[in-house]
């Protein structure tokens, strides 16, 4: 009996991990290492920069303001351990 529990138990098991490994193919459009394919709220710029002999690119919005501009600017940055969600309250 305890065998049989265990089997059914390993099998199940199995079939999670099988339809686990099936979610990234139900996504509707994978991205890309660039993040293609995800939709960003403003357009998406690229400013290229030179590296160790190598050019890196780094992605950017210019946001125009809503309202009156007032000639100032801010520069919010994300990366690494600040995803852009960070920001998403300013």
């Amino acid at each position: 009996m305890r065998d049989r529990k265990r089997t059914v138990l390993s099998r199940a098991c199995l079939a999670v991990i099988l339809l686990l490994a099936q979610l990234p193919a139900l996504a509707e459009e994978p991205f890309g290492i660039a993040l293609e394919g995800f939709s960003y709220p403003h357009p998406e710029h690229m400013f290229g920069i030179p590296a160790n002999g190598e050019r890196l690119n780094m992605a950017y919005m210019d946001v125009p303001p809503t309202g009156e501009a007032n000639g100032r600017t801010a520069l919010l940055l994300h990366g690494r351990n600040f995803p852009s969600s960070y920001w998403q309250a300013t």
